[in-house]
């Protein structure tokens, strides 16, 4: 199933860069899709924004900030969390391979909670980051 998916470098901009999964074959990116659609570029922009600052002060500031929450999975060794934009429901489900030092694959965008919903992110969601980041847990292993 890996072989399917590969782990990419994509630019934030000309100094800071993040890792993405993507399907092998597909050219673009998530956030490139999210660029170039003008109902999302607004919220591809913050997002890259937010990028750049995990880029520039580290994961373990991310974590204390609330940047980057851990999400509770169940699955043990498994650091599956989400990115956040403050102030905004943009949110993106991520892998994180070291708690400390990263470095954290970006797997796909998700709908954010909203102020009326019971909270939580929905089991599919869920189930789905889960899957993906054991499949980005196993790229960057076989890097190493």
């Amino acid at each position: 199933m890996e072989s399917v998916y590969e782990i990419v470098e994509q630019s934030l901009d000309s100094a800071h860069s993040a890792l993405v999964l993507r399907e092998v074959g597909h050219h673009d990116t998530f956030l490139d899709e999210m660029a170039t659609d003008h109902r999302r570029k607004d919220e591809a922009k913050a997002l890259k924004r937010s990028l750049i600052r995990i880029a520039d002060y580290g994961l373990s500031w991310a974590l204390a900030s609330e940047t980057v929450k851990l999400l509770k999975t169940g699955a043990p060794g498994l650091l599956v969390a989400e990115v956040r934009v403050h102030r905004r429901v943009h949110r993106i489900m991520a892998y994180a391979h070291d708690r400390e030092d990263g470095p954290l694959v970006l797997l796909f965008p998700f709908k954010g909670h909203t102020q009326r919903s019971s909270g939580g992110i929905p089991e599919q969601t869920l189930a789905k980051g889960i899957k993906l980041a054991k499949i980005a847990k196993r790229l960057l292993e076989n890097e190493q």
